[in-house]
């Protein structure tokens, strides 16, 4: 049994290309700073608990 596989790839792979280039609500490096600030304030307040244990 052969596949064909090649030629749909392609119609595939347009379908991100006809999407656009649209911006996000949020810009990525605002994401990212929010996440470290969450990310570090889990980080101190298990670490004061470490301390104190």
């Amino acid at each position: 049994m052969k596949q064909h596989t090649v030629p749909a790839l392609g119609l595939l792979l347009s379908g991100c290309a006809v999407q656009g280039n649209s911006q996000p609500d949020v810009p990525a490096d605002n994401v990212v700073d929010q996440m470290i600030a969450v990310n570090t304030q889990k980080v101190s307040f298990v670490q004061q608990q470490l301390i104190a244990a």
